[in-house]
């Protein structure tokens, strides 16, 4: 049983984010009656008999100066450890963490490190093949389990989970190949200028009745057959700054004919990400053909900050997936699970592999997408995938030919499972709480699973809305 106390300058809402996530992660139970665990500003607020980490300001605006590499993860910006090779110092008899895993969680969440030298940078670069902050979180946890039994203090932990998932996801950001501007323009171009583009698109205009980037029922189909829960997002503007895209009707065909187990959210633009007032004015538009927005993706995958997380809590969308890699397949931050990116506010699923990134990887020789759906199935995670449906047309993307079973293969060769959006955000959502009343302890009914609670007469398993007698 552990609290974390802030005790710095940090604000509230930021640290209350960050230990959010490390409860969820960890499996650890909170409980105000346990060990208490000290954020602090500097090692000169250091007090006797503690347990303490102390908040490194360059940690908190993602800068990493120094990488110690403990297999796959590392720790950022260690305090000198005199040759010991454990997460946590001594001093007298004061215990520290050799590092600050509360600026470390934020600057992941918001994926903003940063490297001052290039070293460091490709380092990092490798070690986002492996959920890296899921392994530094476990180490933190079972060292810190182990500081709490020697003192013959309480300490209690969720049951392992042992599953891993597969949540497929669907952005729709072209849903027409065949338009009336291209049918007037493109002879023109075809016959006196020989553009290769307007050739190559009369020829798919002649040879095919129906519109080759129009694949909703093509993926209904594939769903169904694989039985398979997914998330389809779709725009709620017609142009962003990339091009054209679609009408808000186009988009309420595509939500009423989705399977009935899915659930489809709002592709927000990607310049909406700078702006507060155009986030809200989208997520309004999409509420207006279904009814409550609850989740959103913004295109191109904009980086979420803590402004972003705040509007999209404000705006009650419970899960966001617009963390993860254009060009790679992995880990953006080193998480495999979803996290809260401000705490009450929604989930994060960050994807693992996305079609276009799959492609590029493709053309090096180190692509290791077994690799990666390992990694997720071995830390208990969710394997995220996005893949656009008109992707599927061989004629204007033969590259991604095959990309999607590829995805759904993965998932079932490590046997993973599927359910709703819903279901899964529930299952990820929270963590054990512990509450005393007198010499009383009583598991919140809100937990999900048993847990393990270490005491002097043994281990324990308690259930919710269980008490045990101190």
């Amino acid at each position: 049983m552990i609290s974390f106390i802030n005790s710095s300058r940090l604000s509230n809402l930021e640290f209350e984010s960050a230990v959010e996530n490390i409860f969820m992660h960890t499996g650890i139970a909170k409980s105000d009656a346990g060990t208490k665990v000290e954020y602090v500003d500097s090692l000169s607020d250091i007090r006797r008999g503690g347990i303490f980490i102390v908040r490194d300001e360059k940690m908190y605006a993602g800068i990493i100066e120094k990488i110690e590499i403990r297999g796959k993860y590392f720790l950022p910006n260690r305090i000198e450890a005199n040759g010991s090779n454990s997460l946590f110092l001594s001093k007298g008899d004061a215990l520290i963490l050799s590092f600050d895993i509360i600026s470390f969680v934020l600057s992941a969440m918001y994926n903003k490190f940063q490297f001052e030298e290039k070293k460091n940078y490709f380092k990092y670069q490798k070690f986002r093949r492996y959920p890296f902050s899921e392994y530094l979180l476990t180490d933190f946890a079972s060292e810190l389990k182990e500081i709490v039994l020697k003192k013959n203090s309480l300490f209690a932990e969720r049951i392992e989970m042992k599953e891993s998932y597969f949540l497929p996801t669907f952005d729709f950001d072209r849903v027409r190949y065949f338009k009336k501007r291209k049918d007037i323009l493109y002879p023109f171009l075809s016959l006196i200028f020989k553009n290769k583009i307007a050739s190559e698109y009369l020829k798919i205009r002649k040879n095919q009745k129906s519109d080759p980037w129009d694949r909703l029922n093509e993926i209904n189909e594939i769903a169904e057959k694989n039985n398979l829960s997914a998330v389809y997002f779709v725009f709620a503007e017609k142009k962003d700054i990339f091009t054209n895209r679609y009408s808000l009707a186009e988009s309420k065909r595509i939500i009423n004919n989705l399977p009935l187990d899915s659930e489809s959210g709002v592709h927000l633009t990607y310049e909406s990400g700078r702006k507060k007032d155009k986030i809200k004015r989208e997520i309004k538009r999409f509420s207006s053909i279904k009814k409550g927005a609850l989740y959103s993706r913004f295109h191109y995958l904009f980086p979420v900050n803590k402004e972003i997380a705040e509007t999209l809590k404000e705006m009650k969308i419970e899960a966001d997936f617009s963390v993860g890699m254009r060009g790679k397949i992995g880990f953006s931050n080193g998480f495999s699970k979803p996290y809260r990116l401000i705490s009450g506010g929604p989930l994060e699923f960050p994807a693992s592999f996305m079609d276009s990134a799959m492609v590029s990887e493709k053309k090096n020789e180190n692509y290791p997408p077994e690799i990666i759906a390992e990694e997720i199935k071995n830390t208990s995670g969710v394997m995220t995938t996005i893949f656009h449906p008109s992707s599927l047309d061989r004629n204007t993307f033969c590259e991604y030919d095959g990309m999607l079973e590829e995805m759904i293969s993965l998932s079932k060769i490590n046997g993973m499972k599927n359910m709703c959006i819903k279901d899964m955000a529930e299952e990820f959502s929270g963590y054990p709480v512990l509450k005393g009343e007198g010499n009383i302890l009583c598991l919140d009914k809100s937990c999900k699973t048993d847990i393990r609670l270490y005491c002097k007469e043994g281990i324990k398993m308690l259930k919710p809305d269980e008490n045990f007698k101190i």
